[in-house]
């Protein structure tokens, strides 16, 4: 005589199997699967892209429904747009119109990027020289500012 057991394991092992076949065959057919892996990347245009146009909107201070939007919920820090276009921002601003921008990549994955972004203030201009990290981020597919701050402020020497 078969135990209740014995009777069910059959059972049991034809229901996981009809499962694993649905499965594959909702993947292979939709198209759909797991995110792409955390790995290291080139920094896309996109990316570049998503960084010029938040130097040039919110830490410029112009046209800040446009920064608004390439920002992450985070860096809003639960600001409405209304709130946001007033300028009173969690953004550190600096007079980018006044410099040369360099940009460097520290590092760059398939879904996240670190930069150094370097101003060089133009001869007579009044601004410093200035080091900012950036974070970027991508979230559903679009890459947004994850963070922005300064690293270093250079102050010229006065001398005597």
């Amino acid at each position: 005589m078969k135990s209740v057991l014995e009777r069910w394991v059959p059972w049991l092992a034809a229901a996981v199997l009809v499962a694993g076949v649905t499965l594959f065959a909702v993947v292979k057919l939709t198209g759909s699967s797991a995110p792409p892996p955390h790995r290291a990347s080139k920094l896309s245009a996109e990316e570049a892209r998503v960084v010029y146009v938040f130097l040039e909107t919110a830490v410029a201070r112009e046209h800040l429904d446009r920064a608004w939007r390439i920002v992450t919920p985070e860096l809003r820090q639960g600001m409405s747009l209304t709130e946001w276009e007033t300028g009173t921002i969690p953004v550190v601003p600096y007079p980018v119109r006044e410099a040369n921008v360099g940009m460097t990549t520290v590092e760059s994955f398939t879904d996240t990027a670190h930069l150094d972004v370097k101003f060089s203030p133009f001869a007579g201009s009044v601004a410093r020289p200035a080091t900012f990290t950036l974070d970027l981020r991508k979230v559903n597919g679009r890459w947004l500012v994850a963070s922005w701050a300064p690293t270093s402020v250079v102050t010229a020497h006065k001398g005597k």
